[in-house]
Order: structure tokens, then C-alpha cells, then sequence
């Protein structure tokens, strides 16, 4: 009987963890959204790459979609949850990086951007760098644009 009791405990611990090598072990999430030119239109073949937020490891990436459904839309591979920064790159226009991104488990992060064009003779430099401040899915008008970046505002 009291054998019986421990081999149904360790059932359902293990079953509250998803099974063996699931559960706790295979949390993952992905980034997903879309990425725009500064003329509106999507950034088809735009790269995205998905690094630890210590810079030392790419942990997933994606290139935005050419398909007519799909144009400009990119989601990564499953990435462990976690919080990670992402850098995009699209050829003749700024790179960027957007730190901080959360990845929660079975969940879709979103990001939408609209790029920035490399004037002519302009050397290639990183031009924004966003902390995502909402961490579920984050739409267009709660990022920024170099523009509209928030000032400090001065109480006394």
C-alpha cells in the first residue's frame, strides 16, 4: 500500500510538469509581428535575430515573408522564456535593436515596426535602442519613433 501511495505521487508530480522532458523543461515562446519601410510598405526579407540579453547568444531568428498573405511578417522559432533583445537588419536602411523583449510560455510577442532609410553615404549605425515596457503584446503606437521618443519632464 505504501508503495502504491509513492508511485501515485510521483505520477502526479510528473504530470503537473508535463510529462517526462515537457512542462518546466520545454517552456517556450515565440516574437512575431511586422516590419514596415519608412513608405509603408513591408520589409520583405528583413532579418531578425533574437540575443540573450548579455549579447553573447543568438538563440532564435526569422526573415520576414515575400508570400502575398504573409509580406513583411516574421515569427521566430520557439525560444525558451525568457527576456531577449532583437536586433533587425534590412539592406539601405538603419539597423535596430529592441531590448527587452519578454517571451512567456505557449505566447506570441508581438512587435510592428516601421525602419529608417541609410541616407546616402551614411555609414550603417544602430539608431534606436527600445525598452519594451508592456510585456504581453505590443502594438505600433506604443513604440516610439525617434521623433516621438518621450522627453523628461521636470517636477519639482
Amino acid at each position: 500500500m505504501h508503495t502504491l501511495k509513492i508511485l501515485l505521487g510521483l505520477a502526479i508530480f510528473l504530470s503537473s510538469l508535463g510529462g517526462v522532458g515537457g512542462g518546466l523543461f520545454a517552456q517556450t515562446g515565440t516574437i512575431s509581428g511586422k516590419l514596415k519601410q519608412d513608405d509603408g510598405q513591408p520589409a520583405i526579407g528583413a532579418r531578425i535575430f533574437v540575443y540573450t540579453t548579455n549579447g553573447e547568444e543568438i538563440v532564435g531568428d526569422a526573415n520576414t515573408a515575400d508570400d502575398n498573405e504573409n509580406m513583411g511578417k516574421f515569427k521566430t522559432n520557439a525560444i525558451p522564456v525568457g527576456v531577449y533583445d532583437l536586433h533587425i537588419k534590412y539592406e539601405g536602411y538603419k539597423r535596430m535593436i529592441i531590448k527587452n523583449v519578454p517571451v512567456e510560455t505557449d505566447k506570441s510577442t508581438e512587435i510592428n515596426l516601421r525602419l529608417e532609410l541609410i541616407e546616402p553615404n551614411e555609414p550603417e549605425e544602430i539608431i534606436n535602442s527600445y525598452k519594451v515596457l508592456f510585456p504581453k503584446i505590443v502594438q505600433p503606437s506604443l513604440l516610439p519613433t525617434p521623433a516621438e521618443e518621450p522627453k523628461k519632464s521636470r517636477e519639482k
